[in-house]
């Protein structure tokens, strides 16, 4: 697995600071990647820990990602920032995806290729 972490919003020139809003967002998103990414790197996983993730991902994180830049503007957010963690985000719903085949012991479609993924 090549999931590179999360990086935090890059500091902007005002001399504003961002709201606790904004920075809470932020930060529940990095935990919820860090804790997805480890537990994934950890090769250790049961299909209920690996749904839960993707349920986090779907119902939290990806519409706090949206709730972002829609405020992107006020709070100074840098559209590559949002580029960059959406991606971040798409791997990381991706490698879920192709751990519950795993698990399930199932084919996983990618990128038009049929790959098997099985633990023996």
């Amino acid at each position: 697995m090549s999931l590179l972490p999360l990086r935090p919003i890059p500091a902007h020139s005002s001399h504003l600071a961002r709201s606790p809003a904004v920075t809470r967002a932020v930060d529940t998103l990095r935990q919820m990647y860090f804790t997805a990414t480890s537990m994934l790197a950890s090769g250790n996983f049961e299909l209920q820990r690996v749904r839960y993730h993707q349920e986090l991902l779907i119902k939290t994180g990806l519409p706090l990602l949206a709730t972002l830049e829609e405020v992107a503007g006020a709070e100074s957010i840098p559209t590559e920032w949002l580029h960059d963690a959406a991606g971040k985000f798409s791997a990381l719903l991706l490698e879920l995806l192709e751990a519950e085949k795993a698990v399930e012991g199932r084919c996983v479609p990618y990128l038009f290729v049929l790959t098997c993924i099985s633990y023996l």
